[in-house]
């Protein structure tokens, strides 16, 4: 097997890049929730979308602070 063809280095980076794109993730979802706002709720698929959203930006904002934190940034 041979070596991988990025450093250490620039594989974090990439990674970073790709993880930080959580920030772009949160207000995606928040702008689907607000979209959302005026459904009515007594229909279970808009409450499964409201669901479905708020996960979304939790394990997103979950994801950037935990790549700023390995950066030392918080």
């Amino acid at each position: 097997m041979t070596d991988p063809v990025l450093s250490p280095t620039v594989f974090k980076w990439v990674l970073t890049v790709l993880t930080m794109l959580g920030v772009f993730w949160v207000g995606l979802d928040f702008r689907y929730i607000y979209k959302l706002r005026g459904a009515d709720m007594t229909i279970p698929e808009n409450r499964d979308k409201r669901f479905a959203y708020v996960i979304g930006m939790a394990i997103a904002v979950c994801v950037t602070i935990g790549v700023l934190k390995y950066h030392g940034v918080v």
